[in-house]
């Protein structure tokens, strides 16, 4: 018995160091397939480009997106310098100095070999590859799976290749022209360098389809006084800011993109068609060409994050993210609520549901559109106070023809009728305040209607 005991332990034994040697083994295998990963040549690294995916990180699209917007102002600075030249003045010994420094600039963040290849020098650079006075609107971002399979900081893998399609639109009749541009970011140096669209047009390079392109050649970019990129902390307020300007960008620039980015019911139902769209930014250009973001919230839930801006007027911009680049957009929580708005107006007493409504009313007067303030009012008070649409409106404008904030006051109810005075403060200039009674009577669901009348 004692004998077979010690046969059975024996082969225990054996059995467990035949696992350890296997799974040595295997460990072993796996640790030389990475070597081979990071020993391959930065040669092979950038080639067959055309394996590529959009990216997915909002800190590479910023990045990105940084990088372009400080191309175009490079661009646009040497763009002023030249148009002053072509005017005739003469330039002071200090403005010609600027200049160089500004072609300086640019050639900073275009690599030697782009250079040589266009034949690119301080004197020729504008009208090599500058922007003519022009906006960038990035529609895709791809990366190079060659490139980005491999973890940044590594010191032989530092440098992705970002592949960017666009257009430019000119400033001055919103023409525009397509392109595709590479962005080579170096994330061991926070570096860029950029391969614009002249080279890539004169190169014959297809990005999308053609082998064995070599981007880049070079195991770093180096850093000179023009070329850093930084890497944001704070992604959701640059987010925000980013989806905000370039919002306002389109609406000023290119009037039919800015539409399209509605959320298709939501554009539909509050403006109809391209044209009403196109009447409404009319009558608020001024202000959207002063608008700047002053406040904002995110939301993340789930499949997708909410955007929500606030300009210094109070305007709302709601922009839903499904993805990167990929959102449609609502310019208010009226015309159709929100989730969050109904989740939190069914929680709310009498009072403050009045206050909720009140607070869309002067929404409405503050986004000018005046159907939406107007359709809320009782049909028999608005039909005995104005008469119409038209004089409602005209109303509307000469006693608040600014953008208001709320300040509630005295708060009362007779007969399920509920009457809430208010104060609409002035946002700009003075600051004024216009008082306000507003009788409303609530109705089911988020339905209301109400009357009011000016104090004083």
């Amino acid at each position: 018995m004692d004998k077979i005991k010690k046969w059975i332990i024996i082969l225990l034994i054996l059995i467990i160091f035949t696992i350890s040697i296997i799974i040595i083994y295997k460990v072993f295998l796996n640790t030389k397939g990475e070597d081979n990963v990071v020993n391959m040549t930065r040669e092979e690294s950038f080639q067959k480009v055309n394996q590529l995916k959009k990216i997915e990180s909002k800190s590479e699209w910023i990045q990105v997106q940084n990088c372009l917007n400080t191309y175009c102002n490079y661009s646009d600075n040497l763009r002023m310098i030249q148009e002053i030249k072509e005017s005739g003045a003469i330039l002071e010994e200090r403005e010609e100095e600027d200049n160089k420094r500004i072609e300086q600039q640019l050639m900073h963040i275009i690599p030697k070999f782009v250079q040589e290849t266009l034949k690119i020098t301080q004197q020729n650079i504008y009208e090599t590859i500058g922007t003519k006075d022009e906006i960038v609107r990035v529609s895709n971002i791809y990366k190079s799976v060659q490139t980005a399979s491999f973890i940044p900081y590594e010191e032989t893998t530092n440098i992705c290749a970002y592949i960017v399609e666009g257009v430019f639109i000119k400033k001055e009749d919103g023409s525009k022209r397509d392109f595709n541009m590479v962005v080579l970011l170096d994330y061991v140096n926070n570096t860029f360098a950029i391969l614009p669209k002249e080279y890539i047009e004169s190169e014959k390079i297809d990005l999308f389809e053609s082998e064995n392109i070599q981007l880049y050649n070079e195991e770093i970019i180096e850093k000179n006084n023009d070329n850093a990129f930084s890497i944001e902390s704070n992604i959701d307020q640059e987010m925000c800011q980013k989806y905000f300007t370039n919002y306002k960008t389109n609406m000023i620039y290119d009037v039919e993109f800015a539409f399209e980015c509605l959320n298709k019911e939501y554009a539909t139902k509050r403006f109809g068609e391209l044209d009403n769209f196109k009447s409404y930014l009319r009558n608020n250009w001024k202000e959207i060409n002063k608008v700047e973001l002053k406040k904002y919230q995110v939301n993340h839930n789930g499949d997708y994050t909410e955007y929500i801006c606030v300009d210094q007027f109070g305007n709302l911009y709601i922009f839903k993210e499904d993805a990167v680049l990929n959102f449609t957009l609502q310019l208010d929580t009226y015309t159709i609520p929100t989730e969050k708005f109904i989740e939190a107006y069914q929680a709310k007493d009498k009072k403050n549901k009045v206050m909720m409504n009140i607070d869309k009313w002067v929404q409405m007067l503050n986004n000018r559109d005046y159907t939406a303030a107007y359709k809320v009012i009782d049909e028999t008070y608005r039909k005995n106070t104005f008469g119409s649409q038209e004089e409602f409106e005209n109303v509307m404008r000469e006693k608040l023809p600014l953008h208001y904030e709320i300040q509630y006051s005295n708060f009362s109810e007779e007969n399920e009728i509920n009457i809430q005075d208010i104060n609409l403060i002035a946002i700009e200039e003075s600051g004024e305040a216009t008082p306000i009674t507003i009788i409303m009577q609530l109705r089911d669901e988020l339905d209301f209607v109400m009357s009011f009348r000016f104090e004083g």
